[in-house]
Formats: C-alpha cells, sequence, structure tokens
C-alpha cells in the first residue's frame, strides 16, 4: 500500500512538471534572458551555475548507474539486509525486517552458545522462537577440540570458557521453557570449529562469519531471502543445506532434557555413550567421562586451578 502511494504522487509530480514546462520555458526565454545576455556578469554566472548544474546531473546518474549495479548484484545474491554495526538504528532495522515476517513452522539456529541470539532477554530471536512450533538448536559442544581452538582465539579474555558454559546453559534453559509451553525442541552439539552462524526464520536466513579472535556479534550480518520462483538463485539455499547438512551428520551428539545429559548415537541411533554438560570450567575430565571408552564426549575440558 505504502508503495502504491509513493508511485502515485511520483506520477501525480512528474504530470505537473511537465505541464508547466511549457510556461517555464517562455517566461526563461522572453523574460528572464533577455535580461542575462545583455549583463556579462549575470551571464557568466548563468553559464557558471549551468555547468555546475550538469556536473552535479552527469555525478548523480554515475551513482544512479553503479547503485542499479549494487542492487541487481544484491538482488541476484537475494540479499535483503546487510548491517556491519549494533547501534539502536541497525536494531531497530532488524526486528522491522522479522516483525514482516509470517510465524515459521520449523525455526533452525547454529551458533557458537545461543546466548546472544535467542536465550538473552532482548536478544534478537528471543520472541521469535515462541512463534515457532518446532526448534531446531546446534550449538558448539564445550568438551570438544572445536571449543579449544575457540578459546584459544579469543586469549584476551582470560575466563572465555567458563563463560561459554554459562552462555550455554543459560540457553538450554531457555530452550527447556520452550519445550515445557509445548514446543518440539530439539538441541545437538557439533565439535568442530565455529565457522557460519546460522538462524533460519521461514523463507528467511541471518549469516554472520564466526571469525577467530572476533565475537560473532563483533562480525557482520546478512540476511539472505529465498526466491520462490528461482531457488537455485540466491544464497539462501546453500545455506539452509549447509544446516540440514549438519544437521543429519552422524554420529550425533543430541542433549536429553529429560536427564540434562549429552547423548551420543551412531548411525544406527545406537546410544554410544552418555556425559553430563559440565557446569564449570573447573570440573574435572571425570564429570563428563562418558560410559563408552572411546565415546568423543571425552573430548576438551580445560584444567584450571
Amino acid at each position: 500500500m505504502g508503495e502504491f502511494i509513493a508511485n502515485a504522487m511520483l506520477m501525480v509530480v512528474a504530470v505537473a512538471i511537465a505541464f508547466s514546462l511549457p510556461g517555464m520555458v517562455n517566461s526563461f526565454i522572453y523574460r528572464w534572458w533577455p535580461m542575462i545576455s545583455t549583463n556579462p556578469d549575470m551571464l557568466f554566472f548563468a553559464e557558471a551555475g549551468f555547468a555546475a548544474l550538469l556536473v552535479v546531473v552527469f555525478i548523480a546518474v554515475k551513482n544512479a548507474l553503479q547503485n542499479r549495479e549494487v542492487v541487481d548484484s544484491a538482488r541476484l545474491a537475494a540479499l535483503v539486509h546487510a548491517s556491519s554495526k549494533s547501534g539502536w538504528l541497525t536494531r531497530w532495522r532488524e526486528r522491522l525486517l522479522i516483525r514482516k515476517i509470517p510465524a515459521a513452522e520449523c525455526a533452525c539456529v547454529m551458533t557458537v552458545t545461543g546466548y546472544d541470539t535467542f536465550a538473552q532477554t532482548d536478544s534478537q530471536f528471543h520472541e521469535v522462537l515462541h512463534e515457532s512450533r518446532e526448534i531446531r538448536v546446534m550449538l558448539l559442544n564445550p568438551m570438544s577440540d572445536g571449543a579449544r581452538m575457540r578459546a584459544d582465539s579469543l586469549s584476551d579474555e582470560r575466563d572465555y570458557y567458563g563463560r561459554m558454559l554459562e552462555e550455554i546453559h543459560e540457553s538450554v534453559g531457555y530452550l527447556k521453557s520452550l519445550r515445557s509451553s509445548g514446543k518440539k525442541v530439539t538441541l545437538k552439539f557439533y565439535d568442530h570449529r565455529p565457522f557460519w552462524k546460522l538462524v533460519i526464520i521461514g523463507d528467511y536466513v541471518w549469516v554472520q562469519y564466526c571469525q577467530d579472535g572476533f565475537e560473532v556479534n563483533a562480525v557482520p550480518e546478512y540476511v539472505f531471502a529465498l526466491q520462490s520462483n528461482s531457488p537455485e538463485r540466491g544464497l539462501y539455499t546453500p545455506f539452509n543445506t549447509l544446516f540440514n547438512e549438519k544437521w543429519n551428520e552422524m554420529p550425533t551428539l543430541e542433549f536429553d532434557f529429560e536427564t540434562d545429559e549429552l547423548v551420543q548415537r551412531d548411525t544406527n541411533g545406537m546410544v554410544l555413550g552418555r556425559a553430563l554438560l559440565p557446569h564449570s570450567p573447573h570440573a574435572g575430565k571425570k564429570l563428563a567421562i562418558a560410559r563408552h571408552s572411546q565415546c568423543a564426549l571425552t573430548g576438551y575440558i580445560p584444567n584450571q586451578a
């Protein structure tokens, strides 16, 4: 509706200019031009002003053509939003975008701890997940080599691993509340070093690159939309496919909300081992040792005094 009104106003202005143009030209030729042509100073300023106007017009046309190329490229990639700052204006635009999205049947999230993504009260997707019937979440396994590499890359923060555990437990608590409200919630953990943060809500995917040495919130965010008429175009489909591939990888490490344990299963769904999710970076390895000696749950837990 807003776009229709804007187009209608532009048409009215264009018609008004078109009808007034002959009168303006007539007035300039017969009234103003004789005065200007006989006055050298006025003629000089008129020529200089016209030259400046032409420069402005040519620069505007050049920028318009360049912007058109950028817009065409963004449209081809199905990029609907991009931001590199976390100011109030950016957050306001992001929330406007989220409000336009209809409630999704399934919401998918792959991130590091999930705290800044959905667990924190004022986080971007805190309320959005309440509107989805099914929620699939993948978080970084805090006992994996990937967690060690992530912690090492953020070496400026001495207790990053402890904060990671706290945030993961906050995210688990939030997912439990969704589960208790009747939502179908599945939480899995991946072992590799974080590479992409993905949030898929309906036909939109939010993407951030997990750069070593930087918090996820410090890197730019991109939003791609599914082009229903041409799903092969744009970057929504590749990122959606990436999440599904990671989600279906075997063996899988899934969280049991009933026992608060990490459960590892093989390709046949058989349980290979269980382990408690550590609550503190001071926890010893015995806390997380699985019943199966080869279980990948017995990965990295830092020994801190």
